[in-house]
């Protein structure tokens, strides 16, 4: 297992360590607006809210992109109940080297056996 995918962030914000390489499919619950950085360089930001318990995204110009790529130019509204794939990309470069970072794509499948009930060979 990746060391990261074994220690989560401590961000308030969803991290490359939050999700590991395979991501989590989430599903958008609404945007809102955020002071993100710390206190002294904090900003206030556009963050993806999802409705399942993960901490909010900062949604950047890259994540933002690839939502229209997904969805078209809708009005944020139209993205409430849309599911896509959170994950590390870990070829993300920053400052010159190579550090990973969040993304987004579209939703993966869930394998048959995550969608499979345990109990169904079960007799009674």
């Amino acid at each position: 297992m990746n060391l990261d995918d074994m220690v989560k962030s401590k961000s308030d914000f969803l991290a490359k360590e939050d999700v590991g390489e395979d991501g989590r499919n989430l599903t958008i619950a609404g945007f809102d607006k955020r002071m993100v950085g710390r206190e002294a360089d904090a900003e206030e930001k556009f963050v993806i809210l999802w409705e399942e318990d993960m901490k909010p995204l900062t949604l950047n110009k890259t994540n933002k992109n690839k939502l229209k790529a997904l969805f078209g130019d809708v009005d944020s509204k139209e993205l409430r109940g849309k599911v896509i794939n959170v994950y590390n990309n870990p070829d993300i470069e920053f400052g010159g080297e190579i550090v990973g970072g969040v993304r987004i794509r579209k939703a993966t499948e869930q394998s048959e056996e995550a969608s499979e009930d345990p109990n169904d060979d079960i007799p009674w």
